[in-house]
Parts: structure tokens; sequence; C-alpha cells
């Protein structure tokens, strides 16, 4: 947008507040970049709670990006969900390498089942799991009625690609290129296994828990 702006094919220049301040698109850049990790991040140490905005009560588990920032129910600031590895994967600079490499292990530990080809759309840990999804249930559970726990569990296909860019952009230079290919393959040999064994040769949007 800043480069759109200055060769004129963008007519905003900039970030207008409720408090009518304004923020230049490069001064904006500068201030997510600064405060990303103090209120995204949570830390695996509690004694290293108060350099980050958080509340240490709602913290399910440690070591990882929140989902949200400023949730109406803080409660979902604090889940432990996907979406931080498409971050990474566009934006690598926004994160301490070493903070992204450990979220990275829980994520392929906890969202990553084994031989499973999508990933978790909600940590197993949440009480708010469920991840069987069933589009066609017409019951009255809230939880579940109609797909309604689309993104509570269910393991989706697409994040995984922004997974593996995540994990090549962390560890590039400080890994074995041969090591990190293997670990790739890894990932990936379900998919290939699936789309063989696939008559429509191909895999689904989504598995339920497990793979299933």
């Amino acid at each position: 947008i800043i480069e759109m702006n200055q060769r004129s094919r963008f007519a905003h220049s900039g970030v207008k507040l409720s408090d009518s301040s304004e923020y230049s698109y490069q001064d904006w850049a500068q201030r997510l970049d600064d405060n990303f990790e103090k209120c995204f991040y949570i830390p695996i140490e509690s004694n290293h709670d108060n350099m980050y905005i958080l509340n240490s009560s709602k913290i399910m588990r440690r070591g990882i990006y929140k989902d949200t920032f400023g949730s109406k129910n803080e409660g979902a600031d604090y889940r432990f969900k996907p979406n931080f590895v498409v971050a990474i994967s566009v934006a690598p600079e926004m994160f301490d390498p070493e903070h992204a490499e450990l979220a990275l292990e829980l994520c392929q530990t906890h969202l990553i089942g084994k031989n499973c080809i999508g990933m978790k759309t909600l940590d197993p840990k949440d009480k708010e799991y469920n991840g069987n999804y069933i589009n066609s249930d017409d019951s009255f559970n809230y939880k579940t009625a109609h797909g309604f726990n689309y993104h509570q569990g269910p393991e989706w296909v697409w994040p995984i690609g922004h997974y593996l860019k995540a994990k090549i952009v962390v560890k590039r230079g400080d890994i074995e290129k041969e090591k990190l290919a293997k670990e790739i393959m890894q990932v990936l040999k379900p998919h290939a296994e699936y789309i063989g064994k696939s008559p429509w040769m191909s895999i689904p949007e989504l598995t339920n828990a497990n793979g299933e």
C-alpha cells in the first residue's frame, strides 16, 4: 500500500483513528512491528507475563500466539488455533524467531495429528473443541447444529501449506536443508497417500477428528 500510494495508485496515505488522530502507513507499520509480540505472544514462563499485554488467568497453553487481541469475549483471545501460521508465512519479520519456532513445534504436537492431512482448527485442550463436523446435523445442540463447530476443531487442509512455509522462513539458515526437506516430506506423506487412494485423485477441504 505504501508503494502504491507513492506511485499515486492508491489515494490514501495513512490511517485515521476514531479519535481523529492520523498515522502514515509507514508509522502504522512501525507500530505494528513494535507491538505485535507484546500483544500476541504468551510466554512459556509466567514470570515473564509482565512483559506482555495479557490476562494470566485466561491462559490455557503457553508458548503460543493468541488467536485475537482485544476480543469482546476475552477468553477467545487465548485459544490456540492455526491462524498464526499464516501470519508467520507472509510476515515473518514481525515475529521473534525463537518464539515462532516454539509455537510451530507446539502446533505440530497439538494441532497436527499423526498421519493426518489437515490441521485442527482448535486445541483439543480447549473446552470448546469438537473435531467432528456434520453440516447435516439438524439437532438443537448449539455447538454443533448445521456444522456450527466448523472453526472449533475439524481439521482444515489448506493451513498445512502455510505451516510448512512458516517452518522454512523461521528455520532458514539455521538448519540443514536436507533435514528440513525430510521434515516437510514427512508432513506431506499422508497427502500423497490420500491422493493415491482417492477415486477423485484429490484431497478434501477438511477431515474430522484425527483425520477421519
